[in-house]
């Protein structure tokens, strides 16, 4: 059964639970790509797993470009 998302605080808690498996410090690059409707939340996602690493930068959604 999927786990339903409803509140950012979700969100975060899920990227934290995400990114901690992934690729440690030194041992190479993994790739992680997300399919989905528009507004399905994969902009929310990314931002999310970006701020569980420490990043600070905004992240903007390509579709906002087209």
């Amino acid at each position: 059964m999927e786990k339903v998302i409803r509140t950012l605080t979700e969100l975060e808690t899920e990227a934290v639970r995400f990114v901690g498996p992934l690729s440690p410090a030194g041992s190479g690059a993994t790739l992680v790509t997300l399919s989905g409707e528009l507004g399905a939340g994969k902009t929310a996602f990314v931002k999310a797993i970006a701020k569980a690493f420490g990043i600070e930068e905004i992240d903007t959604s390509p579709t906002f470009v087209l």
